[in-house]
């Protein structure tokens, strides 16, 4: 099928492929079939945790899951509602906390140590199309098609900076490991746009 998101593992020489019903695991170094997953709902993206024991994914019911890495067990049926098709899922270097990105305006964070629910986020005022954590993982950083890129600071959830864009499609935003420079990339467009983080 259709192949939606490939992920390495954060601590094997793993790579997993997300189509519409299951994930392919396949062994980097040999490039074998490790294991084939079959997926409770159809879904489109796809996340190891920190450990890269469990995986997160989006379905197209607007529900993220949580499954078991190696079973593909269903370990959380409910981890996040949303009110619309999920377009980004991100995790922060640390493993702890994860976000997802829909296009029903909100950015939902919860704690994946805990399963509570930290922040519903709702500083855009369009559709969400890609964020991402911070190195440090203090800010998250999102943008959508209302033509804005906020960052916003975890704990408290508070917009604390907004940058125009120049662009009002869905965008793809890429961070770099000093949390130095930020890419900005409409999708179906050939144009990076590369800012200094403002903090």
């Amino acid at each position: 099928g259709l192949i939606h998101q490939v992920r390495f593992h954060p601590n094997k020489p793993e790579i997993a492929a997300c189509t519409r019903d299951r994930i392919y695991v396949w062994d980097v170094i040999s490039g074998r079939l490790l294991r084939t997953l079959e997926l409770p709902r159809d879904a489109h993206r796809l996340l190891y945790d920190g450990s890269g024991e469990r995986m997160v994914i989006a379905c197209r019911d607007f529900v993220v899951r949580v499954l078991d890495a190696q079973t593909g067990k269903v370990i959380d049926s409910e981890f996040q509602r949303h009110r619309s098709h999920v377009d980004d899922l991100a995790i922060s270097r640390d493993g702890r906390y994860l976000a997802s990105a829909s296009r029903d305006r909100r950015i939902l964070v919860h704690d994946l140590t805990t399963g509570e629910r930290l922040h519903t986020l709702d500083h855009h005022t369009g559709p969400v199309s890609s964020v991402v954590f911070s190195p440090d993982g203090e800010r998250l950083i999102s943008t959508g098609v209302d033509g804005t890129i906020l960052i916003q600071d975890l704990i408290t959830g508070q917009e604390l900076v907004s940058l125009p864009t120049q662009s009002v499609r869905p965008s793809l935003l890429a961070i770099s490991s000093d949390g130095a420079s930020l890419v900005h990339s409409p999708l179906g467009s050939s144009v990076l746009q590369i800012r200094k983080e403002q903090r």
